[in-house]
């Protein structure tokens, strides 16, 4: 079954990874609370040609939040492991590639 798009794809890779997510809606004041008590670990989004982005921080009221460099971050295992399958570097075991003939 082919995936619907990248919010499909990064769902599948953090299953195959064992990565614990939920999909749900979040308030500003959720974020801005877990940013103050350290449990917000990691932002990123997802789109067709940026693949992940990491978000380094972000303002709010006049408020600013660092989020902090960690190592190990999941943003850089996913980008990597689906630029990996781009690319012909990894099997693609989801079938998300498609052969393009000229």
């Amino acid at each position: 079954e082919r995936s619907r798009g990248l919010g499909d794809v990064y769902k599948r890779q953090c299953k195959d990874f064992h990565i614990d997510i939920q999909v749900r809606k979040i308030s500003i004041q959720e974020l801005k609370d877990a940013a103050k008590n350290n449990s917000l670990k990691e932002i990123f989004g997802t789109g067709t040609a940026a693949v992940v982005s990491k978000v380094i921080g972000f303002e709010h009221l006049g408020e600013y939040f660092d989020i902090p460099e960690t190592e190990n971050q999941h943003a850089d295992l996913l980008k990597d492991k689906l630029i990996s399958i781009q690319t012909n570097k990894s099997s693609d075991t989801h079938n998300w590639t498609v052969c393009i003939d000229d």
